[in-house]
C-alpha cells in the first residue's frame, strides 16, 4: 500500500507540475513585445465579393472581432478587429473566440496567432506519457529531447552567425545526437557502444551512396527547394538534410538488433556467432517494412497540405511526383537506403561485440 500510495503521490505532484507550466505559457503575455489581444466575440458576415480567378468561385466572409488588449500600455483596452477570409482559407485565416492575436503596435491589424500554448499544452502531454509509462528511461528520453533542440538551435545559429561550414556542423551533430540520445536513454553498456558504431557505420555508408550519386548523376536544381534564397550553399543544406533526416530511423535500427542480439546472448551464453547472426537477420526483416513505412508516412504527412492546394489549383497528381516533390521523394529514397544498409549492419556490429566471451564494460 505504502508503494502505490507513493507511486500516485509522484503522479498526482507531476501532472500539478505539468499543470502550473501550461497555466503560465497560457499568461505568459507580459514575455512579448508585440501587442497581443484575446478573442472575445467574433460576428461573421458574408461579403458581396466572390473570387472569380481561383479554379473554383469563392465567397468571401467579413469578421468583426471584439478584442481586449493582454500586454503593453494599452493593457485592457476593448478594440475592434476587422478580418476578411475566403470559404477555403487556404491563404487566409479564421479566428475564434478565445484565440490570442498578434496585433501591430497601431493595434489596427493582426499580425498572426499565439500559439505557444497549443504547443505547450501537447509538450506536456507528450513528457507525462513518457514519464508515467517509461518511468526513469522516460525521463532520460524527455531530456534527451531537449538536448537534441537546444543542440539543433544552437548549431543553426553558429552557422548563420559564423558562416561555419554547414555540413562539418551537421557532422558534428548528428555524432552528439548518436551518442547523447543513445548513451542517455539505454546506459553506457556494449549494447549502446554496438548501437553508436551501427549507426555512425551506417550514415556514413548512406551518405557515401548520395555522394556518389550526386557526383556522377545528373545536376540537380536546387532552386525548386522550398524557402531557399540568397547565395545560400543550396547542395550543402540539401545534403544537411538528408543526413539528419535519416538519422532517427538508422538509430532505431541500430538499437532494436542491439537489444535483440542482446537478448539472445542473455539467453544462451554459448550461442554460435552464425546463428546469432541468423537470428538478428530474423529481427530484421520484421523491423524493416515498418521503419520504411513510418519513413514514408512521415514525408507524405508534411506534403499533404501542398499536394491538396496545387491539387485545387488543376494541378495533376503526377505532375506534383515529376516536377514539385522531387527532393522529398530523394529524401525517402536516401533514408530507406539508410535503413535497408543499418540492418546487415548492425547485425555484425552487434554480433561481433555482444558475442560470448568478451567482458563487459
Amino acid at each position: 500500500m505504502y508503494d502505490i500510495g507513493r507511486k500516485y503521490k509522484k503522479h498526482i505532484l507531476l501532472l500539478m507540475i505539468m499543470l502550473i507550466g501550461i497555466f503560465f505559457v497560457y499568461q505568459n503575455y507580459f514575455l512579448y513585445q508585440s501587442p497581443i489581444a484575446k478573442v472575445k466575440k467574433v460576428t461573421v458576415t458574408e461579403t458581396n465579393v466572390v473570387d472569380r480567378e481561383a479554379s473554383t468561385q469563392e465567397q468571401y466572409y467579413e469578421q468583426t472581432i471584439t478584442a481586449r488588449v493582454m500586454n503593453g500600455e494599452h493593457k485592457g483596452k476593448t478594440i475592434t478587429l476587422k478580418n476578411d477570409y475566403k470559404y477555403s482559407a487556404i491563404d487566409t485565416e479564421v479566428y475564434r473566440r478565445g484565440d490570442d492575436l498578434f496585433l501591430t503596435e497601431s493595434l489596427g491589424v493582426i499580425t498572426g496567432v499565439k500559439r505557444d500554448k497549443y504547443a505547450a499544452l501537447m509538450s506536456a502531454v507528450l513528457i507525462y506519457l513518457l514519464i508515467i509509462i517509461g518511468g526513469r528511461r522516460g525521463i532520460l528520453s524527455a531530456l534527451s529531447l531537449m538536448v537534441n533542440m537546444i543542440l539543433f538551435i544552437a548549431v543553426i545559429n553558429l552557422h548563420e552567425n559564423s558562416g561555419i561550414d554547414l555540413m562539418k556542423l551537421c557532422f558534428i551533430l548528428a555524432a552528439i545526437y548518436t551518442i547523447c540520445t543513445l548513451t542517455l536513454i539505454n546506459g553506457l553498456n556494449r549494447k549502446t557502444i554496438a548501437a553508436i558504431c551501427s549507426t555512425f557505420l551506417a550514415a556514413a555508408a548512406t551518405i557515401g551512396i548520395f555522394s556518389l550519386a550526386i557526383k556522377y548523376g545528373e545536376p540537380a536544381d536546387y532552386a525548386s527547394l522550398d524557402y531557399m534564397v540568397g547565395d545560400q550553399n543550396l547542395e550543402e543544406i540539401f545534403m544537411a538534410s538528408i543526413l539528419l533526416a535519416g538519422l532517427g530511423a538508422i538509430m532505431d535500427v541500430g538499437v532494436s538488433m542491439a537489444a535483440a542480439i542482446g537478448e539472445l546472448v542473455e539467453k544462451d551464453r554459448h550461442i554460435p556467432l552464425k546463428q546469432l547472426i541468423k537470428s538478428g537477420r530474423e529481427v530484421g526483416y520484421d523491423i524493416m517494412g515498418t521503419m520504411l513505412s513510418v519513413l514514408l508516412f512521415t514525408y507524405l504527412s508534411g506534403l499533404m497540405p501542398m499536394f491538396l492546394i496545387k491539387m485545387k489549383n488543376d494541378i495533376s497528381i503526377f505532375t506534383l511526383i515529376r516536377l514539385h516533390i522531387p527532393f522529398e521523394i530523394s529524401r525517402f529514397l536516401t533514408g530507406g537506403i539508410g535503413i535497408l544498409l543499418s540492418i546487415p549492419i548492425s547485425i555484425c556490429v552487434a554480433a561481433v561485440t555482444l558475442k560470448p566471451g568478451r567482458k563487459k564494460i
